[in-house]
């Protein structure tokens, strides 16, 4: 279950390329698109943009597959800077849980192994 919180491999690139490769991940340049009647509009595929985008939403009422496809693939992005930057996590065999966020009442958020 917590397989894609370990990273095995570290990256060996210089860290100015690192730093480019995830600033393309995660903070695209805007396509321009086109509707059929010519309109034109940007597509923003940051992570920041798209994770507003869902949690409003999310607020709003909504959860569809679209959202849950938008909220995968920031997932998707955030996992591959952190291989890109050779991030590690290493996890205490002994630990019954990792715990994601404590709320702010002091209530805990976790995923049992």
């Amino acid at each position: 279950m917590f397989s894609s919180i370990l990273w095995k491999k570290k990256n060996k690139l210089p860290e100015n390329e690192k730093l480019a490769k995830v600033k393309e991940l995660l903070f695209p340049q805007y396509t321009t698109e086109s509707l059929p009647n010519g309109d034109l509009f940007h597509v923003d595929s940051s992570v920041d943009s798209n994770l507003d985008a869902a949690l409003v939403d999310l607020q709003t009422g909504a959860n569809d597959k679209m959202i849950q496809a938008t909220i995968s693939n920031v997932i998707e992005k955030l996992r591959q800077a952190r291989e890109i930057l050779g991030v590690e996590q290493e996890i205490n065999p002994d630990a019954r849980a990792i715990v994601f966020e404590i709320l702010k009442d002091g209530e805990i958020e976790a995923n049992e192994k």
